[in-house]
């Protein structure tokens, strides 16, 4: 993964990815010690400032909590503010592996897998390096 998305992808987006993978991946990661405490401390700052959390946050959280990501969904689907500015974001810089990602995710949340994947094919399109394959 790192190899293939080592400049498009900062690390918290290739650990949401690895959240999100193939089970050996995402179980090794899954056993960090670290991890956990990250996700406990994620939660707990969502709830402090939940408009200060996003699509990522969310794509961690699934598998690491995924009562903590239900709610941070529904938190995230109502914040029109944000919903805008990741458009936006996407449409400044479309070669961006991080705003392509975010807003797949959201399009995930929402429950639109086909813009989810839609947006990630128009990213690869345009030579950026995922840490995956969309086949």
């Amino acid at each position: 993964m790192l190899s293939k998305a080592r400049r498009s992808l900062g690390h918290r987006h290739l650990l949401a990815v690895a959240l999100s993978g193939e089970a050996p991946l995402r179980k090794a990661v899954l056993a960090n010690p670290d991890l956990q405490r990250a996700a406990t401390l994620l939660v707990e700052s969502i709830a402090i400032n939940p408009d200060e959390s996003g699509p990522r946050d969310w794509a961690m959280l699934r598998a690491v909590q995924p009562e903590a990501a239900n709610t941070l969904a529904e938190i995230i689907k109502q914040n029109e503010v944000t919903q805008v500015m990741r458009k936006i974001n996407l449409r400044l810089s479309p070669a961006s592996g991080g705003a392509a990602l975010s807003a797949s995710w959201a399009a995930e949340i929402a429950g639109d897998d086909a813009a989810a994947l839609d947006i990630l094919r128009r990213c690869v399109d345009r030579g950026v390096p995922l840490p995956f394959d969309l086949d």
